[in-house]
């Protein structure tokens, strides 16, 4: 599996990146995975060797220059990781991050082993899920701005895939729909009223759709609904999903609400990003989907495992507290 993206994919547990931060967990960091990393936990998908990957600015520049092989930016993940934090859908093709030409550059080393390679595509929230862009859309779910900067991310995805087909036509895609984070807790005081949340989700419509039109023009290609997901766990804001849960209560008698903290009963992390247990469900839902559309047979993620994760989160956090 190779996977470029933002910091949705970027793994918690890069050293490089997060050690002497509060970033990703803080106190509970070493417990707190990210989705990539809870499916390597299954030895059922290959993402890459573990380690320290890429050059820092300064020598990636130098190498590229040269036209010398190089990656960036530097960090410690799964080699067939290439998500990193702030990155935008121009970073797909272009700039300092080139995931693509990157990517296919690793994915060429070993063409036989990618004949029957996934590519995870989770772009868009930098571009246009901020909340400055989802207040925008509240007032005018066509804004002109907001609008410009989604055909820009459809578009450089649909380069993306073109990209990789013309090399390694068997790879098949998973097309991730955009987060709607007026959902979460930081932003519920935010766009109360009913015609602008409906805006908001009027808006994003517009990418998710694109990537499904996408999806049913390149074989082998699924759409993963990152807004239904989240309602299957945690309900919505939106009127029509009222009566849905707002917190989720695990089978194995733990709960996690829609609140913001790094200890593992919260969906998100202090910093916004998801918390460990929405990881863990999420990444079931991919194996799920993996299994239904793809034709793979993994063996999904069960809830004794989620609540060993947890378990293992709350002694890291209990440990490591003075």
């Amino acid at each position: 599996m190779g996977v470029i993206g933002d910091s949705d994919s970027h793994s918690y547990q890069d050293d490089h990146t997060f050690g002497s931060s509060q970033a990703r967990g803080a106190a509970y960091r070493r417990g707190t995975f990210q989705w990539t990393e809870i499916l390597a936990k299954s030895g059922q998908i290959d993402l890459g060797t573990w380690g320290v990957w890429g050059t820092k600015g300064r020598i990636a520049q130098l190498q590229d220059f040269f036209n010398l092989s190089s990656r960036a930016p530097q960090k410690q993940d799964f080699e067939n990781n290439f998500a990193a934090s702030g990155a935008r859908c121009e970073n797909l093709i272009e700039g300092r991050l080139r995931q693509t030409p990157r990517l296919l550059e690793l994915m060429d080393r070993s063409p036989g082993a990618w004949r029957t390679g996934v590519v995870v595509i989770r772009m868009g929230t930098n571009n246009f899920g901020d909340m400055n862009s989802l207040g925008k859309l509240a007032v005018d779910s066509r804004d002109a701005g907001v609008m410009q900067e989604i055909q820009r991310c459809i578009a450089k995805i649909e380069e993306t895939m073109a990209m990789i087909h013309a090399k390694h036509p068997s790879v098949r895609f998973i097309l991730v729909g955009i987060f709607n984070n007026a959902e979460i807790a930081a932003f519920s005081d935010k766009w109360t009223g009913p015609n602008e949340l409906n805006n908001i989700g009027i808006g994003l419509d517009v990418f998710d759709n694109g990537l499904k039109t996408l999806a049913k023009k390149f074989p082998a290609t699924v759409f993963f609904d990152d807004r239904a997901w989240f309602r299957q766990y945690w309900g919505s804001r939106y009127p029509q999903y009222q009566a849905a849960p707002r917190t989720y209560k695990a089978p194995s008698g733990f709960e996690v609400t829609n609140s913001i903290g790094d200890h593992p009963g919260n969906l998100a992390l202090t910093d916004g990003h998801a918390g460990l247990v929405a990881n863990a469900l999420w990444s079931r839902n991919l194996q799920l989907l993996m299994n239904q559309s793809l034709g793979t047979q993994l063996r999904v993620i069960s809830d004794r495992e989620i609540r060993a994760l947890y378990d293992n989160a709350l002694r890291i956090g209990r440990e490591s507290k003075p």
